[in-house]
């Protein structure tokens, strides 16, 4: 009697998925493994600047990503109410660097 087949999608590092074609009697050891499953990937549409950007995130990012988004645009704004005569790039460089900054403090207080 032949054993029927399953097959499995698994994400790759080299290819998109790789498949498997597993005996069923392999399949509860493949369940129980105690690897977590991989995140969701969700696609999300952000606005910095004015312009969208798609992106694919882990779900458990998406809240994190577009509240930051809104921050990088806040800071976009207060640098073109100081400044009109300067462009969204111009805008867009000092939110950077501001940000580097912080980034930059923030890793110097560490030991």
């Amino acid at each position: 009697m032949r054993k029927a087949l399953i097959d499995i999608a698994i994400p790759d590092k080299n290819r998109d998925v790789a498949a498997l074609h597993l005996p069923f009697a392999i399949l509860p050891f493949v369940y129980m493994t105690n690897t977590p499953p991989p995140p969701a990937i969700v696609q999300i549409t952000v606005l910095i600047a004015g312009r969208p950007y798609l992106l694919k995130v882990n779900a458990s990012d998406e809240a994190l990503i577009h509240r930051l988004a809104q921050e990088v645009n806040d800071k976009v704004a207060a640098f073109k109410t100081a400044q009109p005569a300067k462009d969204n790039q111009d805008c867009l460089a000092m939110a950077l660097l501001t940000y580097a900054v912080e980034h930059y403090r923030s890793n110097e207080k560490k030991p």
